[in-house]
């Protein structure tokens, strides 16, 4: 079995869990008081932010190092393992989709997730790109202004 379909199913099974999980927690059927702390979600979304930033970094590179004529693909691997924490992370954050950003923005990483897995798996991959540049951006965007509304109104 490829890992990329193995990280796929993964994403998707982090991803059933945020839903689930959101619906139980809505029903009154379950509590994630292990959650609450605000010392664990500052660590756990520092986690998630330094991973996102990470995979940014290493997107940028890319472009550096392809126009410098060096190959690319030690740092693809690098990439795609850094992306396996990603979908971990976001659910050990917060297992409940807020509302308005809070509530989009593990939506749209997990589409970034999703699409950046279908370059790899589909034949014409490329044709996925956009959508998951697109989506990553949005992530990167809606989690730096999730960390300046936490950061000024806590």
């Amino acid at each position: 079995m490829n890992d990329l379909k193995l990280q796929l199913r993964a994403v998707y099974a982090c991803f059933c869990a945020l839903l689930v999980s959101t619906v139980l927690s809505q029903l009154g059927m379950v509590e994630w008081h292990w959650q609450d702390s605000p010392v664990f979600r500052n660590w756990t979304g520092a986690l998630l932010f330094a991973s996102l930033l990470g995979q940014w970094c290493l997107s940028i590179g890319r472009v550096v190092y392809q126009r410098q004529g060096a190959r690319w693909d030690a740092w693809v691997e690098v990439h795609q393992a850094l992306a396996w924490a990603v979908p971990f992370l976001a659910l050990l954050h917060s297992l409940e989709l807020g509302y308005g950003l809070l509530g989009a923005l593990p939506l749209v990483l997990f589409a970034a997730a999703i699409f950046g897995l279908w370059i790899s798996l589909r034949k014409n991959g490329r044709r996925w790109l956009p959508y998951h540049l697109i989506f990553s951006a949005l992530t990167l965007a809606g989690s730096v202004v999730h960390l300046l509304r936490v950061v000024f109104y806590r």
